[in-house]
């Protein structure tokens, strides 16, 4: 149930936020050296999380091209899982006293905690949430670990949390809390000590060395639709909540522990049942509510609790053979849920095939039209679209914004429109005078009347619109006119 899911993740093309994400690094490269380079393209996440990808890219790059997607994929994917499932291997082994409390196998939790974090769809798959999830079991284990340096060493984990994306933070609160029940003094000052040490080490970088990081996280926060209360974002907080089960279908096995926690509970007036299962899921519900985005990989911040509330509800099972059976049953549901909606287009956003013809589809076409213009070899080029295109199309962005993101999210958002970062973006595109644009239609044009008019202007089409494999948006290619449409010859 582990090695399926891995093995199926490891031969999946990337796309989306994946190749973004590598987009950046490659586009860092041609912004200068390490680590001056990592601060030029802008990307919506934190200094650690684009470290670790730029790393992998480069430490890939000595065995394998870049250009070549599915060996490189292979091995980018086999450094960082390797590495993952290592990590897992001795985090719950150093919380096997703790977990044998509750009468279960250190192993037997570790390999349900991989099941529910590989059997997730390929959207969530390397996101920061997934690796936060990762270093809260770490900061749980170093934090109630017998060894005292350990202890002291717990507050290295949030740098680490916080470095993924601001609200990757946020599963901290599950080991804080732990912590405070274990009512040791020693344990509580070493950890709260490291905590706090860390955390002034880890604001005194971003000050002193890292300064745009810190420019870069508001720019980011601005980049959201926003965190105001309404109840329309209630109702989609939920929908997609509903949903994002497809991609994560260990959550449906949390619902059946949960409901029978609180059937368990009412029954008995035990209400430590009440508090413990509907206290985790209260404690993950802001950060994802206040992105407001509601994009699938942003529940993966509900992990924690829901591997919590489904430790508790096999502790209630006094027989270890029917924990035994328990926990199996708990990994088999979420393997078969993780089958079912990888190939029955029941949600389309989970259906793999979908996104892998679409994958393939969008290198081909990418690929010929820079064989076809020569894009490469272009010393720079305005992007109007996803930074997915970069991961294909090499060729330095005008812009340290080589994905727009705030142009585009303007056209549902008018409030952008009035921010400095809207200014700046749309400035950079106005004053750019290069050969080539690339434009995609995620980026609509008519709230953008002048970025229209300079294309219609200054611009010609190099190709007609090339229809994308749904569910990726068309893109088209311009030509600087010469000379543009209103100048003298």
């Amino acid at each position: 149930m582990v090695i399926v899911p891995l093995a199926v993740q490891l031969a999946t093309p990337m796309f989306g936020d994946l190749r973004t994400t590598y987009a950046y690094a490659f586009m860092a490269d041609r912004f200068g050296t390490f680590p001056e380079n990592l601060s030029k393209p802008f990307l919506m996440r934190g200094i650690g999380f684009k470290c670790l990808y730029y790393g992998l890219y480069k430490t890939a790059g000595l065995a394998v091209e870049s250009r070549s997607p599915f060996a490189f994929e292979l091995v980018t994917r086999l450094m960082y899982y390797t590495g993952y499932m290592l990590l897992s291997v001795w985090f719950f082994w150093l919380l096997r006293r703790r977990i044998a409390a509750f009468g279960i196998g250190w192993l037997e939790a570790m390999l349900v905690f991989l099941v529910g974090v590989l059997a997730t769809s390929h959207h969530v798959h390397q996101q920061p949430e997934e690796l936060a999830v990762l270093l809260a079991v770490g900061l749980t284990a170093f934090s109630l670990s017998d060894n005292r340096t350990l202890n002291c060493l717990s507050g290295l984990f949030l740098p680490l949390m916080l470095s993924c994306k601001v609200v990757t933070i946020w599963p901290a609160i599950f080991p804080f809390l732990m912590v405070l029940a274990t009512r040791e003094r020693g344990r509580i000052l070493r950890v709260g000590t490291s905590w706090a040490g860390f955390t002034a080490a880890m604001a005194l970088f971003y000050i002193f060395v890292f300064p745009q990081e810190i420019a870069d996280t508001r720019n980011a926060a601005t980049n959201q639709s926003g965190s105001w209360f309404d109840l329309r974002e209630i109702h989609a907080f939920v929908y997609k909540g509903v949903w994002s089960m497809a991609h994560t279908p260990f959550y449906l096995m949390t619902v059946v522990c949960l409901l029978w926690l609180l059937w368990r509970g009412a029954e008995r007036k035990q209400w430590k049942e009440w508090l413990l299962g509907l206290g985790a899921i209260a404690i993950a519900v802001p950060p994802v509510f206040i992105q407001s985005l509601h994009l699938c990989y942003h529940y993966l911040l509900f992990f924690p609790a829901a591997f919590l509330i489904a430790l508790w509800a096999i502790r209630t099972i006094p027989d270890a053979g029917q924990r035994s059976r328990l926990w199996l049953a708990m990994g088999g549901a979420t393997f078969a849920g993780w089958i079912f909606f990888s190939i029955v287009p029941v949600q389309q956003d989970a259906y793999l095939w979908l996104w892998v013809k679409a994958a393939w589809h969008q290198n081909a076409t990418l690929q010929e039209m820079d064989r076809q213009f020569h894009l490469s070899e272009e010393p720079e080029m305005l992007f109007l679209s996803p930074g997915d295109v970069n991961y294909v199309i090499r060729t330095k962005g005008s812009s340290r914004y080589f994905a727009p993101v705030t142009l585009q999210r303007a056209h549902s958002n008018n409030a952008l429109r009035n921010t400095p970062l809207f200014r700046e973006m749309l400035a950079d595109s106005l004053t750019y005078h290069g050969k080539y644009i690339y434009l995609s239609d995620w980026l609509p044009l008519d709230h953008l009347p002048e970025l229209e008019a300079k294309l219609k202007t200054e611009y010609e089409p190099a190709t007609e619109k090339i229809p994308q494999f749904y569910p990726l948006p068309d893109v088209q290619l311009f030509k600087r006119r010469s000379p543009p449409i209103g100048t003298a010859k």
